[in-house]
């Protein structure tokens, strides 16, 4: 019989691996002038994967609610697939980004110019053929460490707290019923669970991913994937921010990844089941976007500037503000005619309402009012 936990894992590796994979080989194509860091785009991949899907079963339990749960999963995947069947003349450019990441013995005696982590390259030891970093293994042995503390929680943990349980009722509530409609009071009377969040779905929408995808295997009481999200966006922040700090000095490098997981609010962030580091990194990356779209003006960076501000919109409705903030100082910052920046930043602004903005426009009109309604229950 298969087990719940190996159904989780079925799921990681098809949205967070192959999922991410297709939008890799996305960006990696259309990077012609290769603007973008490789393994930026590999971290940009990452977080993608898993966000998008969020942002497509948004759309079909919207627009065509109501269908079988293979229904859901197999239209997802075909996105996926196509995206990746189109794209696949690119799986070389980043099948060598993520060999040369991952390398840690070389058939060399020369400076190592990429290595997996930390480039310390003077912690070597020479051999006849072979260099072999240390701190690389270490790295490695690191990395699985924490990465077999991660599970060890999804498993041994339950989720607790107010918002991560009214997250993942919510995310039931929409699995259960395949639907997604605008209405004034979110009230689930076969649970008496009234619903007051007032942001985006994209978060509880990743546990109806889950629960849909269970179902095809008769295991949907467990949330092992709804509560790998905090861990796994916790360590896209990590690695992006050493990834940018490595470009200006290692030791800084160094020194600010020791202070960050240190942070006791960085570490009960990525330790305790909850949606801000999924929104955190989406808030990261909106900044990134924004630095590329500036100093490099080509279609790739605005597209992909509108995508994370609309993703940090549409996870939190604090992102809703940041998007205005973004779109400001793009327009501020970006050296062009001022016509020129109106048009980039009419559609960038298009980018972020299909990337789930469009989500508030139908709230404040149809449903709850968002921030405008009076609330009357808590």
């Amino acid at each position: 019989m298969i087990s719940a936990f190996f159904v989780f894992v079925l799921l990681f590796v098809l949205t967070n691996g192959a999922f991410s994979l297709a939008v890799s080989l996305c960006l990696f194509r259309f990077d012609k002038e290769k603007v973008i860091a490789p393994f930026q785009k590999i971290i940009f991949s990452l977080a993608l994967g898993p966000f998008l899907t969020s942002l497509l079963l948004y759309y079909l339990l919207w627009l065509v609610p109501g269908l079988a749960p293979i229904t859901y999963i197999l239209v997802v995947t075909l996105f996926f697939l196509v995206l990746g069947a189109l794209n696949i003349e690119s799986f070389n450019d980043v099948f060598a980004v993520l060999k040369q990441r991952l390398k840690f013995i070389d058939k060399t005696k020369e400076e190592n110019k990429n290595t997996f982590l930390l480039d310390l390259k003077f912690i070597k030891l020479y051999s006849s053929d072979y260099t072999l970093n240390y701190f690389n293994i270490l790295s490695i042995v690191v990395v699985i460490y924490i990465c077999w503390q991660w599970i060890w929680r999804l498993i041994g943990i339950p989720i607790i707290g107010h918002d991560m349980l009214e997250y993942a009722i919510q995310a039931r509530y929409f699995a259960q019923h395949r639907l997604i409609e605008y209405v004034e009071n979110r009230y689930h009377p076969e649970t008496e669970f009234f619903y007051v969040g007032l942001h985006g779905f994209s978060f509880p929408l990743l546990g109806t991913w889950e629960v849909l995808f269970s179902e095809l295997f008769g295991k949907t009481e467990n949330d092992y994937y709804l509560k790998s999200i905090t861990g796994y966006y916790g360590f896209l922040i990590f690695f992006t921010q050493f990834f940018w700090l490595k470009r200006v000095n290692i030791w800084l490098a160094m020194a600010a990844s020791v202070i960050l997981f240190f942070t006791y609010g960085f570490f009960i962030t990525i330790t305790e089941y909850h949606i801000d580091s999924y929104r955190i990194f989406m808030i990261m990356a909106s900044f990134i976007a924004l630095a590329y779209a500036i100093n490099y003006h080509n279609y790739l960076t605005l597209v992909l500037l509108g995508v994370f501000a609309g993703a940090q919109a549409f996870i939190h409705s604090f992102g809703v503000f940041v998007s205005v903030f973004i779109v400001m100082a793009f327009i501020l910052f970006y050296k062009n005619t001022m016509q020129k920046k109106i048009i980039y930043a009419l559609l960038v602004t298009a980018i972020i309402m299909l990337m789930g903005g469009i989500h508030y426009v139908m709230d404040v009109l149809f449903g709850t009012g968002w921030i405008f309604q009076e609330i009357k229950y808590y």
